[in-house]
């Protein structure tokens, strides 16, 4: 292994690929990205469901960067197209509204989009750990822990996109982890064959006996693939009447009236699990040379769990500002304030929909008071991040 490199990127999933090509794209930098899967996109540990470029519009209309984002997400990706959401109170009373969405190959998009910032140049190792990054302006000391070796790298700057918590951000000093659990849920998904659901419709289903404090999903993948999950606040794992995950997701798929119904052919392809940031933006997104893109900065929407798109716009940007930056100078400070422009007023609005929900949703039959009193059209703006009012 090389000793020098401009960048490293600690992560290749959607946000840290996304870094790497945005980074060497138009620049001449030396990137080092590292993963530590054996194969860059696999396990896929995510819904895959996102909204078409014209739903993301509406959602975030003076995006300078959401284009390029779609622009590298070609057809060939594309599981399947939905028209509808249904969802599902805890009393299972159904709001069924107009939502055009996508469901990705996920693994399939990481590659692509990885091979196209390998033939720029892009160093990429798989298998691979970074064990720690010390030092602060200037050049930093990366350890990492190859299948064959171990090793140090001298680097000018770093984009953490390693997820929630990062790694990144503590071993560099960033603030970037929420004060409260409740603020992290921990989500778990078998992606199913022999599912019998309607292809163009999404289901989310909400309820404590189903997902306390979240909901459950079944988002169809095309041809009776479906990803069938969960996510649980962490908080809940302290209460007395907590449950491990399993559990929720096995009697979910077992037991649900209407989920079980879908489910009662399926068979489990896989299993994943994650940790998930439902607190937005974290305190410190950029220090020094420093710079944490998707879920490593809270890039998530609180109330529905979307973070494709805002994680590749994140790495988008941050690769375009660090490239700069090392080739002019340019600070790195102004990082926030373009996240904040935007993805700040999405992401915000998120989380205060989660908050309110989060006072009604520890009671099942307040939870289907409020959602019966918003009626369908508050419910899918809630869900697309709209305003109410």
């Amino acid at each position: 292994m090389r000793k020098k490199f401009d960048v490293l990127v600690v992560g290749a999933g959607v946000a840290g690929v996304s870094a790497g090509f945005s980074l060497i794209e138009k620049n001449d930098v030396d990137v080092l990205m590292v993963e530590k899967k054996d194969v860059i996109g696999y396990p896929v540990k995510c819904g895959e469901f996102i909204p078409t470029f014209e739903s993301i519009k509406k959602m975030i209309p003076h995006s300078k960067y959401i284009e390029k984002v779609y622009s590298l997400i070609p057809e060939k990706v594309i599981s399947n197209r939905t028209k509808k959401i249904r969802f599902y109170s805890p009393s299972n009373h159904c709001f069924e509204f107009k939502f055009d969405g996508i469901v990705l190959k996920r693994d399939l998009l990481e590659r692509l989009v990885a091979e196209k910032a390998l033939k720029l140049g892009v160093k990429v190792y798989t298998s691979s750990v970074v064990r720690l990054i010390m030092g602060k302006d200037g050049f930093k000391e990366a350890i990492i822990k190859t299948s064959e070796t171990e090793d140090r790298v001298e680097v000018r700057a770093v984009i953490g996109a390693d997820g929630y918590p990062s790694n990144t951000a503590k071993w560099m000093g960033l603030e970037s982890t929420y004060n409260s659990l409740n603020d992290v849920a921990l989500a778990v998904q078998k992606t199913m064959d022999g599912v019998e659901v309607e292809e163009d419709t999404v289901e989310m289903f909400s309820g404590n006996l189903c997902a306390p404090k979240g909901y459950a999903w079944i988002i169809p993948k095309g041809d009776g693939v479906a990803n069938v999950g969960l996510g649980v606040r962490l908080t809940h794992f302290r209460s007395k009447h907590r449950k491990r995950i399993l559990e929720y997701l096995n009697n979910f798929i077992g037991r649900h009236p209407i989920a079980s119904k879908r489910l009662l052919k399926a068979k489990t392809l896989n299993f994943s699990a994650k940790l998930v940031p439902v607190g937005g933006i974290v305190k410190e997104v950029q220090k020094n040379d420093v710079l944490l893109v998707g879920d490593a900065a809270g890039l998530v929407l609180a109330i529905n769990g979307s973070g494709i798109p805002t994680a590749m716009l994140s790495g988008i940007v941050a690769g375009k500002l660090v490239a700069e930056h090392l080739n002019s100078k340019q600070t790195l400070n102004v990082y926030r304030k373009i996240l904040e422009e935007e993805l700040g007023k999405v992401i915000g609005r998120s989380v205060k929909y989660r908050r309110i929900a989060d006072r009604f949703m520890e009671h099942d039959k307040l939870f289907t008071i409020l959602l019966k009193l918003i009626g369908v059209r508050g419910v899918s703006k809630v869900l697309e991040c709209e305003s109410l009012f």
